[in-house]
């Protein structure tokens, strides 16, 4: 997708930011014009401050997006395939952009050029992630499982 993108957008950067990456990243990043491989970092915060969007493009697996949450706490906009969205109640438009393919990924992209649908995006999610992942949220819910556990075991 960054290949097709980066026809358009000439300038478009792409860093490349997560734990233990495999060969195979790493040789795509090395032949890659324009991506940055930033493996094992100890705190992921300065590379949100350097980006203007995060792109989440998983095609397989499952587990929590984390990267989705800390994006939007950082007031970054989202953009994400739908398998890399699945679990979180954000809303496609409104807090994230998903795209299926390149030329998806392009048009969801340009949404962004307009400085009031980015700060809109941004905003969106974080209210969104700070509202519905909050700790007093996580504590309240962990108290109403107890409490079903408690009365199932009367």
């Amino acid at each position: 997708i960054f290949k097709a993108f980066r026809k358009e957008r000439h300038d478009a950067k792409l860093l490349v930011v997560g734990l233990s990456p495999t060969e195979d990243v790493v040789r795509l990043c090395e032949e890659t014009e324009g991506v940055e491989l930033y493996g094992n970092v100890p705190d992921v915060k300065e590379y949100y401050k350097r980006c203007k969007a995060v792109v989440v493009p998983v095609l397989q697996g499952a587990g929590t997006r984390i990267k989705i949450l800390e994006a939007a706490l950082a007031s970054r906009p989202v953009f994400s395939t739908p398998l890399g969205a699945e679990g979180i109640d954000l809303i496609d438009g409104k807090d994230l952009l998903l795209f299926r393919d390149a030329k998806d990924f392009s048009l969801r992209f340009k949404e962004i050029l307009d400085r009031d649908r980015y700060h809109s995006l941004a905003s969106n999610a974080k209210e969104f992630v700070l509202t519905n992942y909050s700790a007093r949220n996580f504590d309240e819910a962990m108290n109403r499982v107890l409490e079903m556990i408690d009365q199932r075991a009367l």
